[in-house]
């Protein structure tokens, strides 16, 4: 019976410490293009982005100032379209 390598060990251990951190990491960064378009589509219904916020905040609830979640970022770009559209 062979046992691993210390160099195997560490790169297994390695692997296990950086893939919740770069899984993590790209949630993130989805999240907050998310967010961007969503203020994107706003501006370009005419809504100012003071308003953006304050219909996201009214998408979000009492989760309002937490970062949104997807549903919420599609109800606030409902809000946003329904405004413009009078």
């Amino acid at each position: 019976m062979t046992f691993p390598s210390i160099e195997e060990l560490r790169t297994a251990s390695l692997s296990l410490m950086v893939t919740p951190l770069v899984a993590g990491l790209s949630t993130a960064v989805e999240g907050a293009v998310e967010l961007e378009r969503y203020y994107s589509d706003a501006a370009a219904l005419g809504v100012s982005r003071g308003r953006a916020d304050e219909l996201l905040a009214e998408a979000q609830g009492l989760a309002a100032g937490s970062s949104p979640s997807s549903a919420e970022i599609a109800d606030a770009r409902h809000l946003a379209f329904a405004e413009a559209m009078g």
